[in-house]
């Protein structure tokens, strides 16, 4: 198979998603890309990145999270919930 603008890194068969796993490299970015080739009708797809914190003071975590929980809750919910340190992990 021919990828434009990818290097193709491996390809495989792989029984468990009855089909062949490709991963290639955007040549543009260095993005890593894994293909499931196969005959589901279900096309999904999911998309990761790495964010590298600069301190260990977990700031770049909260906001991964908060980003995350934005779709769900207000800013106010999640700045009000993280106010209140751990109580929803210690069952209090």
């Amino acid at each position: 198979m021919n990828y434009p603008g990818y290097t193709l890194v491996r390809r495989e068969d792989c029984p468990e998603q009855h089909g062949v796993l490709t991963v290639l490299k955007h040549d543009v970015s260095g993005a890593a890309v894994l293909l499931v080739e196969n005959e589901d009708t279900n096309k999904a797809f999911g998309i990761g990145f790495g964010t590298f914190p600069s301190d260990d003071t977990g700031v770049f975590h909260i906001l991964e999270h908060s980003v995350r929980l934005s779709n769900i809750f207000s800013l106010k919910d999640i700045l009000f919930s993280l106010s209140i340190p751990f109580s929803f992990c210690s069952g209090g």
